[in-house]
């Protein structure tokens, strides 16, 4: 059990070039004493980068190597970097509704990831040969629909993470496998929050069931299957904590004494 607790301070500005701005606190357990003050934005994105990534490798076929990723913004990197981690990944279409990101996109990742890139000009041009399809948009509809992706495709949605905010089309899910992060919340306010869905018509599992292997996930290669990640807060104490450990080690940061 990590001897901690986390208070995080988090808000989203989808008009500014740094769209989630926060803080992280970090608190013993015990006593409630602040151990330390970390920036949520990088953490956050790290923590989610990784979350999503483990998701996308256990839920796609052990062959699928090419990657779309609609939405070219600090997740959208941050998803296709942590999946490098996971397995080989030969090549990636690229989307964004700015031609100006896919752009910048392509240039900052091809020095970090030996893959071939391919800016695409229409969302449909980016799917149609993916195997692995990676949303992370502030889109308020949905996009992916059933004639616009192949057999055995497997999505990770990461834009459908508070009300309001879709991706994925009805059509998709209902002929789909779903793994939520978390079920309860993907009905609240994630890739399941539609209210015209019911739970009954969808193989609807969570993560740590299927890697806890309590659920198979995909169980052939032809499903569609989905992994709708809506983010959780045991995530940020667990990064919170590993980053103050290598902090304390190393002699890194800054001491400020707020009670004199």
């Amino acid at each position: 059990m990590t001897p901690a607790y986390t208070v995080k301070t988090h808000a989203k500005f989808p008009d500014d070039s740094k769209a989630i701005k926060g803080i992280i606190q970090l608190h013993d357990i015990e006593t409630g004493e602040l151990l330390a003050i970390m920036d949520s934005s990088y953490l956050t994105a790290v923590r989610t980068g990784l979350a999503g990534a483990l998701g996308t490798h256990t839920l796609s076929r052990k062959e699928a190597k090419n990657v779309a990723i609609v939405g070219s913004g600090v997740q959208g990197r941050t998803q296709l970097k942590s999946l490098s981690y996971f397995r080989s990944i030969s090549r990636v279409y690229v989307f964004d509704t700015n031609s100006q990101n896919s752009i910048k996109f392509v240039d900052e990742m091809s020095k970090e990831l030996k893959t071939s890139f391919i800016i695409c000009e229409r969302l449909e041009e980016a799917l149609m040969d993916a195997d692995i399809i990676i949303t992370a948009t502030w889109s308020k509809v949905p996009f992916i629909y059933p004639e616009m992706i192949k057999e055995g495709t497997h999505i990770t949605t990461l834009g459908a993470d508070q009300p309001g905010k879709f991706e994925v089309s009805p059509n998709v899910l209902g002929q789909s496998v779903i793994v939520c992060d978390d079920v309860e919340l993907g009905h609240r306010m994630g890739v399941l929050q539609d209210k015209k869905l019911k739970e009954s018509i969808f193989n609807v599992y969570e993560l740590g069931e299927v890697l806890g292997s309590q659920r198979c996930g995909r169980a052939d290669s032809n499903q569609t299957t989905i992994f709708g990640c809506v983010g959780l807060a045991f995530q940020d104490l667990i990064i919170a904590w590993e980053v103050f450990q290598k902090a304390v080690k190393n002699d890194v940061g800054s001491f400020f004494e707020f009670h004199k």
